[in-house]
């Protein structure tokens, strides 16, 4: 040590340095730090000796300025360490014999046994990543979107999404699997045995296969390569609508070398997913292939199944085969009326083919891809009710109807029927009084002041109504010269034509038209109103009055300047305000109850755990009046929500009536004219020309 002290050099203190650390106030010896990071440091009295972290190698460790420790040293600190299988002192023999001063040393003198392999499996084409992912040609896949791009439920998805996939083709193979059976266990320096090498094993998935003879993973069928798990899959590049009505090919960018389908590819993998072949479009499949065979550019999406549409049935279709449309006049080129071409009842004589009916027709079903069956939808019967008076017969397209005897053809309500007609010549007054006949009716003159008439088939009044008369029709009804007085009161169960109305009150089920104008009436159609322009100044006109409509108002000019008090409305039919009204009531009535029936009971009746813990400690006797209340009340609060889904289905019904309808002016409004539909009105405070008003979305709009 004194030889070392006297060195006048860095070296020297670097010596008196390291002899300095290998004792401490506790005799512990000098730590070394390993050449491998994760080696297990074990320090011993004087041997630095370490493992490596898989025990397969024990390293000695000897400082430049440090002497080598003798065997018997090195000896124990590996029995210490565990260290009993794979010793070889033989280096450190060695190095004894023939020491080199000045150097640091690291000697390997104990060393386990490798395990041999017993399986390894050779991928083609595909490079796991230590993080567990998969490459290809440099791409790393991206498996959890394939999945779910293929099991979109909306097209758009689809289309706006792309990933790129390794295709296979039937016979590709994924890796082959090479095995060793006499491949041996390794040893560990501890004398732990390690189990052979083995790479993990891959599992066939959907449309792959193991062959266990050839030892190699398999495509089946084409598809988009899935790994999952170790679980390889393909995938059928195919997408269907969730309606099961088509099927695309989903043509995605390929990793590496492109492989294309076959058409029976393709039609092979419909089959397996169960579309039948009568919904494979073969000829469009065929076309896919050769564009992407030929290198074309291919939609990311192309058709190859369609579903079978049903095709639907004819409705039964009727038609007169005489005239039947009760008009004031002819409708000339021009717009105009001519009076002359009136109809008002049609004579037939016995023998004439009166009306036919073609045949309803029944539809034909459909299929989906999957072979379940699209109702299509089948024709609709229109029944026709006849009387003794109507011959019927029937071939395979038709059912025609003849007259029986000579009379009147009426049709109302689907009714065919050929009635008497009753005809008064001259006019309705005190020479005729009132008149109530049960059968088709003509009067040649007009109804005077304060008279009735009532007809239960068609009414022709060739003259007019004066004011203060009454008309009940229960069909049709034609007045040649038009309709006056406030005190006139019309009733038409079927259709009004007029030439005009002034003053009067007029009650229309079905479709009213006026030839010349409307003044200062009220008049209510159920149907549609029209006010015809013919050669008149005025004509064309609504002026005054109420004008509602349950579907159409057309004229071709509202209001005028002296008179700004004209409103046209639309309005659905009474029956279904008045069952709206109907329901409003019940409802409130329910409320009513259920609110004396709450006051009544001593609990919340919302409450659920109050009302168990109210009832519980009572006698079954004392729980009887609580619980017929509670009965009373749960009756009645289900009746109140069918109430209002009933109310809720009208609403719904009257939105769409109004929506449907339309108030059409042809030329001109006045100022001061309210457009009018259901509870929404619109004053016009300016004139305007051509306008069609609608009902939308609550509001009034016009165009």
């Amino acid at each position: 040590m004194s030889s070392r002290r006297g060195k006048k050099s860095i070296d020297s203190l670097d010596d008196i340095y390291l002899e300095s650390l290998k004792k401490d106030k506790k005799g512990a010896a000098y730590k070394s730090t390993s050449l491998l990071a994760e080696e297990e440091q074990a320090p011993t009295s004087e041997v630095n000796l370490s493992l490596s972290a898989d025990k397969m190698e024990a390293i000695l460790r000897v400082g430049a300025a440090e002497q080598l420790p003798a065997l018997p040293e090195v000896e124990a600190a590996l029995k210490k360490l565990g260290v009993n299988t794979g010793i070889d002192l033989e280096p450190l023999q060695k190095a004894l014999a023939s020491p080199i001063a000045g150097e640091p040393r690291a000697m390997i003198i104990a060393q386990g046994r490798r395990p041999g392999r017993r399986r390894t499996v050779i991928y083609n084409e595909l490079q796991r990543l230590s993080d567990g992912g998969w490459t290809a040609g440099g791409f790393k896949f991206d498996f959890a979107r394939l999945p779910a791009l293929l099991a979109a439920k909306e097209r758009d998805m689809v289309a706006h999404d792309s990933v790129r996939v390794m295709a296979l083709k039937p016979g590709d193979i994924i890796a082959h699997i090479e095995e060793n059976f006499e491949a041996e266990p390794g040893l560990d320096i501890l004398g732990k045995e390690i189990p052979p090498l083995e790479d993990p094993m891959p599992e066939a998935g959907q449309n792959v296969e193991f062959d266990h003879q050839e030892m190699v993973l398999r495509a089946v069928t084409y598809g988009y390569l899935l790994i999952e798990n170790e679980v390889f899959k393909l995938l059928p590049p195919i997408w269907i609508t969730p309606d099961k009505l088509l099927a695309f090919y989903i043509n995605l960018p390929q990793i590496g070398g492109p492989r294309y389908p076959e058409p029976e590819d393709i039609e092979l993998l419909l089959e397996d997913i169960g579309v039948v072949e009568a919904c494979r479009v073969k000829f469009l499949i065929h076309k896919l292939c050769q564009s992407l065979k030929e290198g074309k550019k291919t939609a990311k999406m192309a058709k190859i199944a369609a579903a079978i549409p049903p095709k639907p049935g004819r409705d039964a279709e009727f038609s007169l085969e005489i005239e039947m449309d009760k008009k004031a006049g002819e409708l000339r080129a021009d717009g105009s009326i001519d009076l002359r071409e009136r109809n008002a009842v049609v004579s037939v004589n016995e023998g004439m083919l009166v009306a036919r009916k073609k045949l309803v027709k029944k539809g034909k079903n459909g299929l989906d891809l999957f072979a379940k069956t699209i109702k299509a939808y089948d024709g609709r019967d229109l029944k026709i009710s006849t009387d003794a008076s109507i011959r019927v017969e029937t071939d395979e397209e038709n059912t025609l109807y003849y007259a029986a005897r000579t009379g009147n053809v009426n049709f109302i309500s689907n009714n065919l029927t050929i009635t008497d007609i009753f005809k008064v010549n001259g006019d309705v007054n005190y020479e005729t009084g009132n008149l109530d006949v049960k059968s088709a009716l003509v009067i040649t003159g007009s109804v005077f002041p304060g008279f009735k008439v009532q007809a239960q088939g068609n009414l022709e009044i060739k003259g007019g109504v004066e004011n203060g008369a009454q008309i009940i029709a229960q069909s049709d009804l034609i007045i040649g010269r038009g309709i006056i007085g406030s005190d006139s009161r019309i009733i038409v169960m079927g259709n009004l034509h007029t030439a005009f109305i002034q003053d009067a009150e007029i009650l229309v089920r079905g479709n009213a038209v006026t030839a010349s104008y409307a003044f200062n009436a009220v008049i209510r159609a159920f149907g549609s109103i029209s006010i015809l322009k013919g050669q008149h100044k005025k004509s064309g006109r609504a002026a005054g009055g109420i004008i509602c409509s349950s579907k159409e108002i057309q004229a071709s000019t509202a209001g005028s300047p002296s008179n700004a008090e004209t409103t046209l409305a639309i309005k659905p039919e009474p029956e279904i305000l008045r069952k709206k009204e109907l329901i409003e009531n019940k409802i409130n009535k329910c409320r009513e109850s259920m609110a004396k029936i709450s006051r009544t009971l001593p609990f919340e009746l919302t409450h659920e755990d109050e009302i168990k813990s109210f009832l519980a400690p009572l006698a079954a006797e004392k729980k009887k009046p609580f619980l017929k209340l509670l009965t009373i009340f749960n009756t009645i609060l289900k009746e109140a929500q069918s109430l209002k889904k009933e109310r809720q289905q009208i609403n719904e019904d009257i939105e769409s009536i109004l929506e449907d309808a339309r108030i059409r002016i042809t030329e001109h409004i006045f100022a001061g004219c309210t457009i009018q539909f259901g509870d929404q009105k619109l004053l016009l405070r300016e004139e305007m020309g051509p306008q069609i008003f609608k009902y939308q979305n609550g509001k009034i709009i016009s165009r």
